[in-house]
């Protein structure tokens, strides 16, 4: 599993990233966001995302899980 300091920095990043990325959408589409909620999905996503991949990447390579 990846260590709680990489794990922060996945949750400030996508939080960041959710929240620009439903600023420009919020403009395009002229309604109003919720950053708040727009954040939280995005840390959901982020670490459900890379904490699968790093999963499956284990299991594919089994010489490198056993290490």
């Amino acid at each position: 599993m990846r260590t709680i300091g990489k794990e922060i920095m996945i949750i400030i990043w996508s939080f960041i990233l959710g929240d620009v990325l439903g600023y420009i959408a919020g403009q395009l589409e002229s309604c109003t966001v919720n950053y708040v909620t727009t954040g939280i999905v995005a840390v959901v996503v982020a670490l459900l995302a890379t904490n699968c991949i790093s999963l499956i990447s284990k299991q594919a390579n089994p010489e490198k899980a056993a290490k």
